[in-house]
This record gives structure tokens, sequence and C-alpha cells, in this order.
């Protein structure tokens, strides 16, 4: 019923002549409307496993002290994020395998932008997913050893992820929240706590890019950029990355510096002695959380993920996300208050003059496809 009163007051507006904006503007509220209600639920189990990875990080004596030495402050500053990712772990632990990723606060705002515009697109709201890469421009489709060996024989096994070719495909993560605690340039804590990323993409060209491909109006990218104060803490970005179990292989290698496969053998019946790696993660990862002590220099151990659109940047892979500042109460709602009048008022734009007709790329998406029934 909802749906035929709203399609009603189009044929409205429409017959009452309203200018294109005006319209415009009217469309989008009835289009956001629709998004709101088709909200994509987390449907996480909620079964409890007996160690998760931070803890049995901090089960080993060394590492809770060289934990406790090193973030003395931080452990009282942010306790509430902590034992918030803490309880996740708890809650989450038996289908999924949890990954964290830490980054500077600037880029949160391209990465929410991106996601608000993926579910106007797709006219529904997601809950505990975020698009950590634009993704249009993904891989379609990857398998972890396949993606490994291409790259291995294109660059004669040299690696450094520092290079935006193959940060673009490729993204950091600690395998618990304190990993690498002992090498604080490989910590996603260290990186939140700090503001940090290493040798990041300039922030203007990614939202340039996205205007490019949707034919959006370039006059609004500045004031996305100046969102950056309203984000701005002096603390970075926390992602709690949840994987299930058996996609983990898939997408995700047991890497060290530069995004390089891991090269010293951890089990011996799945390291391939000729490729000089790890053929999967996830027999490592059970042994992370129930024989952390087994493993030698455990606190040196990161991951890799391999971005496609299949799996990290597929909103129905069961993959979850879930993302931590240091922001207010106050100061989080008036920053997602702003940012989505910035979005608001790109999409009337777009849809006053049509730009969505120019761009052949996302003519099958649910909103241009509404759209065309009402306007058109």
């Amino acid at each position: 019923m909802w749906l035929k009163n709203i399609i009603s007051s189009f044929l409205l507006y429409s017959f009452l002549g309203s200018n294109q904006l005006d319209y415009a503007t009217n469309l989008f509220s009835n289009i956001k409307t629709i998004t709101d209600k088709n909200t994509t639920v987390s449907s996480l189990p909620s079964h409890t496993s007996s160690n998760t990875s931070t803890q049995a990080y901090l089960g080993i004596d060394e590492l809770n002290q060289l934990v406790k030495h090193t973030w003395a402050d931080e452990l009282n500053l942010f306790s509430s994020i902590i034992n918030q990712t803490k309880e996740n772990e708890k809650k989450y632990s038996s289908e999924y395998y949890v990954f964290y990723h830490g980054q500077r606060s600037s880029f949160l705002p391209y990465l929410d932008f991106i996601t608000n515009i993926y579910e106007l697109l797709e006219m529904r709201k997601l809950t505990h997913f975020t698009f950590l890469r634009f993704w249009p421009n993904a891989l379609t489709s990857v398998e972890t050893n396949s993606f490994i060996d291409e790259y291995e024989n294109e660059h004669n096994d040299y690696w450094n992820d520092n290079n935006l070719s193959l940060s673009n495909k490729i993204m950091s993560i600690n395998l618990s929240l304190f990993g690498n605690t002992n090498k604080l340039g490989e910590s996603s804590f260290a990186y939140f706590v700090q503001d940090r990323s290493i040798c990041p993409p300039s922030i203007e060209y990614l939202y340039t890019t996205v205007f490019d491909y949707f034919c959006f109006n370039h006059d609004y990218i500045t004031q996305l950029l100046q969102l950056d104060y309203m984000t701005f803490t002096g603390k970075g970005t926390l992602f709690q990355i949840f994987v299930p179990k058996e996609k983990v292989n898939s997408f995700i290698y047991l890497a060290w510096v530069y995004g390089e496969p891991y090269r010293i053998p951890i089990i011996s019946t799945i390291f391939n002695y000729i490729k000089n790696r790890h053929i999967r993660i996830k027999d490592i990862l059970e042994k992370y959380r129930h024989q952390p002590e087994s493993i030698e220099n455990l606190d040196r151990l990161q991951g890799r993920i391999i971005f496609s659109k299949d799996t990290m940047l597929n909103p129905d892979s069961g993959i979850k996300t879930f993302t931590f500042t240091a922001l207010s109460p106050s100061d989080k709602q008036d920053y997602t208050a702003q940012l989505e009048t910035i979005t608001k008022d790109v999409f009337i734009d777009w849809i006053a003059d049509k730009s969505y007709l120019t761009n052949q790329q996302i003519s099958n998406s649910k909103l241009v496809q509404f759209i065309k029934k009402q306007v058109i």
C-alpha cells in the first residue's frame, strides 16, 4: 500500500507540472523512504566460542604485559570501544573469524559516502556493512592462491602494498585487536590511536573517481572534503570485520609487511614449500585462537584481504563491519546529518538533470529503473 501511495504522489507531481528540481526533490524524498524501509539487518549468530582471537593474544603473558605497557593510558581512554570489540568477538566467534583495520579519520566520510550511494542505488539500508573500497572498480571475483600466483608472476615476487595499484586491491588486517603491538607500524590499534595511514591516496582523487563514474556534479566534492573537520578527534577509525568461516580462505591470506605472503611454516601440512607460503589461512586462525602458545612470533602475524565484488564488497556475502571512532554521540549525529544532507543534494541534482541516463554501467540499478518508471 505504501508503494502505491508513493507512485500516486509521483503522478500527482507530474500532473501539477512542478519544475524539474522540485520534482527531483520530492522524488528523492520518496526514494529515501523506500530505502529506509528496505533495511538489511545483520544476521550474525549469537553462539559463543570458548576462546576468541583477542583473548588468545592476551592469554600470552608476555603479550599481555606488552599491551599494558604500550597502551597504559589508551586502555582506560578507549575502554568502552575495547570492551565492545571483545563482546562482539565473544558473541560471533562460533561462525565468524574477526579481523581489524585502522586508518585516518579523514577517510571515514568518503567510505560512508560511497556506502550511502550503494544504499540509494539499490534502495536498501545496510546495517553493519561499510564499503572499504569503491566497488565498481574492484575485481568481479577472486581466489586467494590464484591472485597471489598471478601477482608474483607479474611482479617477480616483489610486494609493496604502499603502492596504490596494489593497495586498491588488498588491505592490511590484524588477527586480533592488539596484534603487532611489537611493531606499531603494522598495528591497527596504533593506527586508530595515532590517526594515521601509510602512504594514503588523495581523498580528493578518490571522490573525483566516484563523481566521474556516476556523472555527479563535482561542485559537491568541496563540501564532502570539508566534512574532515567534523570527524577529526586526533584519533582514527577502527574497523572490526567479521568473515564467515567457510569463506575466509577464498579472499584472505596470512601475510607480513608490504602484503607479502608469510614465508615461515606454521602448519607444515598446509605450507607449499615450492611456492613458499601457506595455501590457506583457516587452519592457522584456529591454531591462533586455541593454541596461541604454539605459534612462534605470534605478535608478528597479520593478513591481507583481497577485494572483490562477490565477497568483501558484497553486502549479501555475510561479511559484517563494525566501525569505531572517538566521536562523541552528539558529534557523530551532527556529522551523519551533514553527510546525509550533502548526499541528498548530490542525488537531487543528479536526478534533476537526468545524469543517470548517461551511465550505462548503473542502468540496471533499482534506483535508475525506479526513476525511469516515474520520470521518463
